[in-house]
């Protein structure tokens, strides 16, 4: 049985790193909940088409800390991400997984969403 935060790093690897949504979806729980302040989803298939979408401006992420309480594990980390018009952000946040059975149950995402709205002109 892995730790949580090998299964979590994994996902990041794969999410950030090699763009591998179904590699990273093989991670998750069919019932996987995603939150973020710009958008929701209650389903695999509903994150998958979410990475689909959001990894095809994502250019890159730093690591700054990561915690682990078992079954509980938090990223803190920067994405850099191109917008429409070709310019470059930078979105820092926190991202908290939940695991049960080895797989991710739940991710919530909180970040400030000023900057990322107005980039990809979402209210």
């Amino acid at each position: 049985m892995k730790k949580s935060l090998e299964i979590i790093e994994e996902f990041m690897r794969l999410t950030n790193d090699n763009h591998d949504i179904e590699g990273a979806m093989a991670l998750m729980d069919e019932n996987i909940s995603f939150i973020g302040p710009a958008v929701k989803c209650s389903n695999r298939q509903e994150y998958g088409a979410l990475l689909e979408q959001f990894l095809s401006a994502h250019t890159g992420w730093k690591k700054h800390q990561t915690f682990e309480n078992g079954e509980d594990v938090c990223f803190i980390t920067d994405i850099h991400l191109k917008t429409p018009n070709n310019q470059n952000i930078t979105i820092e946040l926190s991202e908290w997984f939940k695991l049960s059975n080895d797989k991710i149950i739940a991710h919530k995402v909180f970040y400030d969403p000023t900057e990322f709205n107005a980039a990809f002109g979402l209210k």
